[in-house]
């Protein structure tokens, strides 16, 4: 039996991808990432993130409240550990922490409202690095049927933002 460490679905058979958030898994049972990212890489995802720190929306793990924290850990379907969170970008629109995406060391992380389904709500840096982005209405579209919703931001120029900070780190990713 094979276990997802991140949302906890079980599987007879192995599979490269849990169906259920799209974690990459491992034969051996456990769920796992392959570490695309070097070093460099990660120092440089977190260089860019701290550059959108300066906005309401977009947040270091230390700048986010106990109560928001909480309500993140509550509501999002698979929450990663809190030290390897480089920014959570709060898309509720009252700034709530119950929806949004989270950054971090192993990829990206997010939790939607009921107008963006999604199967997925994780992807592994080198899985991001090879999806094509593009805002499409008040989301993010991810590609094979992956969006993050950004209706709550509430402004284009918040949601145009947040995809030139995505747009970022894929092309960080690529280098």
């Amino acid at each position: 039996m094979i276990t997802c460490q991140y949302c906890g679905a079980s599987y007879q058979k192995f599979q490269n991808i849990c169906s259920s958030c799209g974690a990459r898994l491992l034969k051996n049972g456990k769920m796992g990432n392959k570490k695309g990212t070097t070093q460099l890489t990660d120092e440089r995802i977190r260089q860019i993130c701290a550059a959108y720190e300066d906005a309401k929306e977009f947040r270091p793990l230390s700048a986010l409240s106990e109560k928001k924290l909480k309500a993140a850990k509550k509501t999002f379907k698979v929450f990663p550990s809190e030290e390897s969170i480089y920014l959570f970008c709060d898309t509720h629109p009252l700034d709530k922490g119950k929806r949004g995406f989270i950054l971090c060391q192993d990829g990206i992380y997010w939790h939607n409202n009921w107008a963006n389904e999604t199967n997925r709500n994780y992807l592994a840096w080198e899985d991001f690095a090879e999806r094509k982005l593009r805002l499409k209405g008040f989301a993010v579209d991810l590609g094979r049927g992956d969006s993050i919703g950004l209706a709550g931001l509430g402004s284009d120029i918040k949601r145009d933002k947040a995809l030139r900070l995505l747009f970022e780190i894929q092309s960080a990713l690529k280098e």
